[in-house]
């Protein structure tokens, strides 16, 4: 029999690093139960063959059988499954899965040990959700032939219902997936979660006139994006799936954010190459602005607030409160302490580096990745603590920090011509400060529930107990 599209395609997703070698067992399997099959091909009550088909193999399967269904279903996609007729066979393939599903978390597999159940049901739960998983992709027309859809879909939704219930118990495992180190060498983590959180479960997507919105996307999305790609550094792809599914509103506000941002950044750069009160305080301005319109389209959108790495503000805004109770003369230049403080930021600004390229390493950032992405959130973290600085210095730590017994004080900084001699010149005093909420933002992280640096800004533990 013929090899059809959606096999080729289903393919490609189960075994993205080259199709597994098939085992003849499964031929076998099929040759041998050839009639108990064919009855339970023939049996026109969709929630019936589940059942059945759990029978055969509970009765029939050998460890050869398990061992192709379980881990190499690529194989079984591309050469066995040709065994079943073409308008029964991915519905067949769909219920298998089901079927191979319920025997693992049922403990019903007495074939394997109890480890072996465990891991199996990780990749049951994977090639399930691949399969009920391909109608709602791009090009389902071409893929899946609608009769054999329809022996899924008895005209109730059951076809939505069976793959948003695939799609939650694949996310529990990707949660997890720490777990089962095989599964996680053999999947892309990443690509699994952004096909989650894209892909939308409707039977609009089938081509049904009821829209049914996916009410749970939400909440995947959340879960897929805080606790498997922002903890990766992924930020490429945040942006992705955060953009593609925003309103006209936020992409506007988030656009107008990131100009507020470029704008501030050219103002404090022209306010300290040629010394200008007047542009460090619009500088400061333009931030607060800034910050002012992400909260906004947070507010509007919860979601636009994961591009922006909000965690890393709020902790440089705790660091700057620790700046009030040092000496308050820490800016003041006594003949050495323009070297000190050149080398403070610099070490300040490395241990934050080198901390995040930790981070990223415990969080399986491999490869070329690990060179990039944390140098990427460092980036966003220093332009977070730079802009918090500015504001703080400016508007701030003036008026709250305890003045030194002699001048200058805080507040020439900003002022032309400056402090003079005496204190440290502007750009330093800045980099001083923003060096040390940087690395106050990246260690801080310890107390947000022990979350990293680029988590949501949320308590995740206030969330589960409601």
């Amino acid at each position: 029999m013929s090899q059809l599209p959606w096999q080729d395609a289903a393919a490609a997703l189960l075994a993205p690093g080259g199709t597994a070698v098939p085992d003849a067992a499964a031929g076998l399997f099929f040759t041998r139960q050839a009639d108990r099959i064919d009855a339970i091909l023939g049996n026109p009550a969709a929630r019936e063959r589940i059942g059945q088909w759990a029978d055969l193999i509970e009765t029939e399967a050998d460890r050869e059988t398990f061992g192709l269904f379980a881990y190499s279903p690529a194989a079984m996609l591309t050469r066995f499954a040709s065994q079943i007729p073409e308008m029964r066979r991915w519905s067949s393939l769909v219920e298998l899965y089901e079927a191979w599903s319920q025997l693992a978390a049922g403990e019903r597999l007495d074939i394997v040990e109890e480890r072996g159940r465990s891991v199996s049901l990780a990749y049951f739960t994977r090639t399930r959700w691949l399969l009920l998983s391909l109608p709602f992709r791009a090009g389902a027309d071409e893929r899946i032939s609608p009769l054999d859809r329809n022996r899924i879909d008895d005209g109730s939704g059951r076809i939505v219902t069976l793959a948003l219930q695939a799609r939650d118990d694949w996310l529990a495992v990707l949660g997890r997936i720490d777990d089962f180190p095989r599964l996680k060498r053999d999947i892309d983590v990443e690509g699994e979660a952004e096909a989650l959180a894209t892909l939308e479960i409707t039977r609009a997507r089938l081509g049904g006139t009821d829209p049914g919105p996916d009410m749970a996307r939400p909440e995947v999305m959340r879960y897929a994006v805080g606790r498997l790609l922002l903890p990766r550094f992924a930020l490429p792809r945040v942006w992705r799936i955060v953009w593609g599914s925003a309103g006209w509103t936020t992409r506007l506000m988030t656009g107008c954010a990131a100009l507020l941002c470029t704008v501030a950044v050219a103002l404090l750069l022209a306010g300290l190459a040629q010394p200008s009160g007047s542009l460090l305080t619009a500088a400061a301005v333009m931030a607060v602005a800034w910050y002012g319109l992400l909260a906004l389209a947070a507010a509007v959108y919860p979601p636009a607030a994961w591009l922006w790495l909000m965690r890393q503000p709020a902790s440089a805004a705790v660091g700057m409160l620790g700046l009030v109770v040092i000496p308050p003369d820490w800016w003041h230049d006594d003949g050495h302490t323009l070297r000190v403080a050149t080398w403070a930021a610099i070490l300040l600004s490395v241990a934050g580096l080198g901390y995040l390229y930790l981070e990223a390493s415990s969080h399986d950032v491999l490869g070329w990745r690990r060179a990039w992405r944390p140098a990427a959130v460092a980036a966003f973290g220093y332009l977070h603590a730079a802009m918090v600085s500015v504001i703080g210095l400016r508007f701030l730590l003036p008026e709250f920090s305890p003045r030194p017994a002699h001048p200058p004080y805080l507040s020439c900084w900003w002022h032309t011509p400056g402090c003079g001699p005496e204190a440290l010149p502007a750009w330093l005093l800045l980099l001083v400060a923003a060096s040390w909420a940087f690395a106050a933002g990246v260690f801080l992280q310890i107390i947000w529930d022990d979350q990293p640096v680029t988590a949501p800004l949320a308590h995740v533990s206030w969330r589960r107990e409601s």
